[in-house]
This record gives structure tokens, sequence and C-alpha cells, in this order.
């Protein structure tokens, strides 16, 4: 994943402990519809963030991110990579996100409702 610059901002929307996905929403309302911007990441094992974001960075961490994460969640040191810490710049603040998966994605759902697929389903 390269640097990702959205601006606007942007809230924890969802957040599913059971299976692991954090929900980062920003919506915009035009012509009275909901246009969102989601960013998912899935299989998260470690959060370091705050609830509202204005104006978001999201890029892949380095080594010194990654060092940071192994030391705050104890994991073991061979799963954490630059592949899965995540580092979200907002207001000049740093914030991690340790998961193994990111995805961003457009949807008109209401702003309330969620676009975590499992959760959707039931």
């Amino acid at each position: 994943m390269m640097k990702k610059e959205f601006k606007g901002i942007f809230t924890v929307m969802d957040y599913a402990l059971s299976h692991k996905i954090l929900l980062i929403r920003n919506t915009i309302i035009k012509d009275q519809a909901a246009y969102n911007t989601d960013i998912g990441f899935m299989a998260v094992y470690y959060l370091e963030i705050i609830t509202t974001f204005d104006d978001l960075i999201i890029r892949k961490g380095e080594a010194e991110d990654v060092d940071r994460v192994i030391k705050r969640c104890g994991k073991d040191a061979s799963s954490v990579t630059t592949e899965n810490v995540f580092v979200l710049e907002s207001g000049g603040e740093k914030y991690y996100v340790g998961a193994y998966q990111v995805d961003i994605y457009n949807n008109t759902y209401d702003p309330l409702e969620t676009s975590i697929g499992i959760k959707r389903e039931s």
C-alpha cells in the first residue's frame, strides 16, 4: 500500500472484536444522500488510535514503527513487519494499527450503517 491522503473528518465507525475488523469512515451528505469513504482493517491485532481524525494520512510502517508496536503489544517479533503495521497521521500526531489487510472503498450506506460484511449478513 502506498501512502494515501484523505481530507475531511474520519471517525471510528465500527469494530468487530470477534472478527478483528476495524472500520473508519468519512461521510459526506450531498443532495440528501450519504457518500461514504470506508477504510477497513482486517485481522487487526493492535490498535493505538483516537476515535476522530481531522484529515488523514495512512501509510505502511517503517522499522521504528514496527519496533514500537512490538514493544507495546508483546507480539512475537517475527510476525510484526512493515507489511502489517499501518501508521495513521492526523493533526501532526501518529497513531498505529496492526492488521494484515486494509481496504479502502466507497459506498452509499446510511451514515450509521456498517459496511463490515459479517455484520451486514446477520
